[in-house]
């Protein structure tokens, strides 16, 4: 026989198992409609989203990553380190397990502070013009008629340090 913390316990797993949706593969125009009844992204592993990652945050969905050693796997997790909101990356499965459980009722106090987070600081990626700039200075090196700045301007741009005030979580 069960005591009252098991049966609480499975009746809170029935329920949250049952708000549960996992789908294939989906076009960004239908994963956008997605998240128009999404609570939270739980991004699968080793792979976590780009785009997803990018269109979770412009919506102000919370999303779960759990970041793999290969680039494939860390670019949900470089968005939350921009964003400064590390309790949406866990470390191992169980961490993400219990990440989820706790997102898993909009009224608990993680969810409402992350999407707070999120809405207030998802302009940290969007706006952020150091990742444009550094490729414009690779490919200027390439090539001159590839990059925008040209190595004069970007030394100018690095001693105003114009370049982008956020700029600096990225070596946190």
């Amino acid at each position: 026989s069960m005591n009252i913390q098991e049966q609480e316990g499975q009746r809170l797993f029935a329920q949250w198992i049952s708000r549960l949706h996992i789908t294939p593969r989906v076009s960004s125009e239908k994963f956008i409609s997605l998240l128009e009844v999404a609570n939270v992204v739980l991004h699968p592993f080793p792979f976590d989203g780009s785009k997803t990652s990018a269109d979770a945050i412009w919506a102000g969905i919370p999303y779960i990553t759990l970041p793999s050693e290969y680039l494939r796997g860390r670019m949900g997790m470089q968005y939350l380190r921009t964003m400064n909101i590390p309790s949406l990356c866990a470390t191992n499965m169980s961490h993400y397990v219990q990440i989820a459980v706790q997102l898993a009722d909009p009224k608990q106090s993680l969810y409402t502070t992350v999407v707070a987070q999120m809405r207030q600081r998802k302009d940290l990626i969007f706006e952020d013009l150091e990742v444009p700039y550094q490729w414009s200075k690779f490919f200027t090196r390439l090539h001159p008629k590839f990059g925008v700045f040209t190595e004069k301007e970007g030394k100018e741009e690095n001693s105003k340090d114009n370049r982008n005030q956020q700029s600096w979580l990225f070596n946190q």
